[in-house]
């Protein structure tokens, strides 16, 4: 099976006045809708036309969360025709900065088809056949000036029972975030960082089968950490195109294109 990897659309809602949250978070970048809209739509065509059978949304949806660039989002998905059964959605920390409940109201609304396979629940478990996604959901409510991520004490029980699993462990099992496990240097780490992921990439060395996917850093990363790997796509909302892994032997295949 052939997965896409996107990450880091920023979509925003239709608005010709922004307030100061999204011109705060979208410093240096245009606040234009259609364009991240129209770069959103090109990234999903290019991974249809490169023979994408699933596709994976690894947080940064929107640009803070609010529910008119959910809706955005909603639009996007299925205007492209994406079957839900065909996409994995999770959040990140741009997705939270609006309301702390505006990812479970998204998936109870605008987002509602696309919730079977959405990160919500620590473990949740999105079984492709050949392989096995961990979606996670890392995000919590914080002030525009901070962009961490946090891996409770709840996701990592979760995580850890799934990879004990035998029948996931046999397959490739792709764990899915926003934030990259490796730290940030000094003080940054708190401030933009996956609080507790030292834990998870300790949960991850010894495991062949298993690869982190990641965004946040807006580029592309291929990091080996013990025997599993650490792989980051590039930011969609920056024009980049989607990233694709091959999926379906004893082990989680790295980029192949």
């Amino acid at each position: 099976m052939r997965l896409a990897h996107l990450t880091d659309l920023h979509l925003l809602e239709r608005s010709e006045r922004h307030g100061f949250d999204v011109r705060f978070v979208s410093l240096g970048r245009r606040l234009d809708a259609e364009e991240r809209l129209s770069k959103a739509r090109r990234a999903i065509e290019a991974a249809r036309a490169n023979g994408a059978e699933h596709f994976l949304f690894t947080g940064d949806l929107t640009e803070t969360g609010a529910a008119a660039q959910f809706e955005v989002l909603a639009e996007l998905l299925g205007g492209c025709n994406l079957s839900p059964d065909a996409v994995t959605l999770l959040p990140g920390n741009h997705d939270a900065y609006t309301t702390s409940n505006g990812w479970r109201a998204a998936l109870e609304g605008p987002l509602r088809p696309y919730a079977k396979h959405a990160a919500l629940t620590p473990g949740h478990v999105v079984d492709l056949g050949v392989a096995t996604i961990l979606p996670v959901d890392s995000t919590f409510h914080q002030p525009v000036t901070r962009s961490a991520a946090r891996l409770t004490e709840e996701i990592e029980t979760g995580l850890a029972a799934r990879l004990d699993d035998p029948s996931i462990a046999k397959n490739p099992v792709v764990i899915a975030i926003h934030h990259p496990p490796h730290p940030r240097p000094g003080p940054w780490q708190w401030v933009d960082g996956l609080l507790g992921g030292k834990r998870l990439l300790a949960m991850i060395e010894h495991r062949p089968n298993v690869v982190v996917v990641h965004g946040h850093l807006h580029k592309l990363i291929d990091r080996p950490h013990g025997l599993a790997r650490v792989l980051g796509g590039a930011a969609t909302v920056d024009g980049a195109p989607p990233a694709f892994y091959e999926l379906g032997s004893a082990r989680a295949i790295g980029r192949v294109a």
